[in-house]
């Protein structure tokens, strides 16, 4: 019998070889792709143990009940409702964290801190006043967070989700840039929005939902403004100004989809029901007393008529003689589907504006905007030192001017 040509059997080893690689190759990401990422999950109010700042820089924390997009995913920064607020107040004090960084015992910290976010230590001051907005979470978010060794003098980078609610700084590109309770740096997250994950919870642990998670990308072009949901009016929008004194400079808005509730007052439950529905808004029906009206009809709704709401969101209808009902077609009650209900009202004056562990310092304000830095400083810069250092940590100079 004849024997292959040598060619002949190069080929087949080839064959072979590039047979076994694939194999090997698919099992590999195989094994990888059932592997679940961990991640760490901070609770709002939670300060991270490495953080670069041992005191609140934050205030007006609140969990949110809903988040204030429908479904979570990878969004741009530039998205209208993806991050909340409070109309004229912000949540970060951006002044105390400038001169936390600049102070000279700190010098190494803000190397670090600056380094993690591809910034020069020399222009912190003004990457702070002018490149970075002051908001609330909008849901649960995915981000690269840095903690701080201190024996290495650096950053440590970890993936975590931050609960809604949460305080941050977001740059110019609407990606969150500092966790306000902390001063930890924060960039894009390297955990992929669709990979299997598990939540290593710390802090207070909350009914997370990865399907509502976000996680935030650069928007194209470096933003003017940036459309927030106001937190405190259901359907309602903010069109903030980018940099630290934007909340200042707040005005009302219109989120670009928003949708007018119409006046369903007086209509049988099915028709009122049918109208919401071909507007792309949910209903659920709570029984309610209407002297002299029709069994069956709608004697009031909430929102009310001609408040604004966005696509999904649901519609209570309160009916003259009916019992309570589940929202149509409606995924499980906490699932979001719009900007919070359960909202919350800025502290009065001289009451804590922050969530922190115990013995930590709460910073205060005196009114809305009153912590808001100004965009140049007028007086001398006082150092503040490192609270972990066992210096004192007064408020020296940090008052806004």
């Amino acid at each position: 019998m004849a024997r292959p040509a040598p060619s002949a059997c190069i080929r087949r080893i080839a064959s072979l070889c590039l047979t076994l690689a694939l194999v090997f190759g698919l099992t590999a990401t195989a094994c990888q792709a059932g592997k679940a990422a961990t991640l760490v999950g901070e609770s709002v109010g939670y300060a991270a143990e490495r953080g670069f700042f041992k005191e609140a820089l934050a205030y007006g924390e609140k969990a949110l009940a809903r988040g204030t997009l429908a479904k979570g995913g990878e969004y741009a920064g530039s998205e209208a409702g993806l991050y909340g607020g409070t109309l004229k107040t912000s949540s970060c004090d951006v002044r105390r964290l400038i001169s936390f960084l600049e102070a000279p015992v700190n010098r190494q910290k803000a190397a670090a801190w600056a380094k993690a976010l591809g910034q020069d230590p020399g222009g912190i001051e003004e990457f702070l006043l002018h490149e970075v907005t002051s908001v609330l979470l909008g849901n649960d978010t995915l981000v690269r967070n840095h903690g701080y060794d201190q024996g290495k003098a650096q950053a440590t980078p970890y993936d975590s989700v931050l609960e809604a609610g949460t305080a941050v700084l977001v740059d110019v590109h609407g990606v969150p840039a500092v966790k306000c309770n902390c001063g930890n740096p924060l960039t894009s997250a390297k955990t992929a929005i669709d990979a299997k994950i598990d939540i290593n919870f710390t802090g207070k642990k909350w009914a997370f939902k990865k399907k509502q998670m976000t996680k935030i990308k650069k928007s194209e072009k470096p933003r003017k403004t940036l459309v927030l949901a106001n937190v405190n009016t259901p359907g309602g929008a903010i069109e903030r100004p980018v940099g630290a004194n934007g909340a200042a400079k707040d005005q009302p808005t219109r989120f670009p989809d928003a949708l007018t509730v119409p006046d369903l007052v007086g209509q049988r439950e099915d028709e009122a029901r049918a109208r919401l529905k071909e507007l792309g808004l949910k209903a659920v029906s709570k029984p309610a007393s209407g002297a002299g009206q029709e069994q069956g009809t709608v004697a009031a709704t909430r929102p009310s008529a001609n408040s604004t709401v966005r696509p999904g969101s649901t519609v209570t209808l309160e009916v003259v003689g009916s019992a309570s009902t589940t929202p149509t077609g409606a995924a499980e009650s906490s699932t979001p589907g719009t900007p919070p209900s359960d909202t919350f009202s800025p502290p009065t004056s001289g009451s804590p504006l922050c969530s922190t562990p115990p013995g930590a310092a709460c910073a205060r304000e005196t009114s809305p905007g009153a912590r808001t830095p100004a965009p140049h400083r007028t007086s001398p810069k006082t150092p503040v030192p490192d609270p972990g250092s066992g210096a004192a940590t007064g408020r020296t100079g940090l008052e806004s001017s």
